[in-house]
């Protein structure tokens, strides 16, 4: 995708940024439901259910559901992304220009899918875990 930029009666073309971290919002919002969920679990662990294993351990289920679904995410996007860049170096490059392309991996993409990766290990050990830390 292309924008006109209009600057001192010049047109610039420049490329637009599609993800950044407002793209990568709602990954990021499940991001910190996930923590809110195990800070409820760790604060209300026998208080809600009232058995011996407690909600701070089974928040941690929810927390990998969630983290599973930002990776899935992240991975369908991360796909798009590829076939329209293959789609749109084919069209417009020759085979020589097209093996020294890569596509952009942006700093939203990186950092919530970092914070997924860690998200799923915690919630696992959590999961696993959660009622002997408490």
């Amino acid at each position: 995708m292309m924008i006109q930029l209009e600057k001192n009666e010049k047109y610039t073309t420049i490329k637009e940024e599609l993800p950044t971290f407002f793209w990568v919002r709602t990954e990021f919002c499940l991001l910190l439901l996930s923590i809110a969920i195990g800070i409820f679990g760790y604060k209300y662990n026998n208080m809600i259910i009232g058995d011996t294993v407690g909600l701070f351990a089974r928040s941690g289920s929810i927390i990998v559901l969630l983290g599973a679904i930002n990776e899935y995410r992240l991975r369908a996007w991360r796909d798009r992304q590829l076939d329209y860049f293959e789609t749109e170096t084919k069209r417009n490059n020759p085979d020589e220009i097209r093996k020294l392309l890569k596509p952009t991996v942006f700093l939203g993409q990186k950092v919530v899918s970092i914070l997924s990766h860690i998200q799923v290990v915690c919630g696992t050990v959590i999961w696993g875990f959660g009622d002997l830390f408490i």
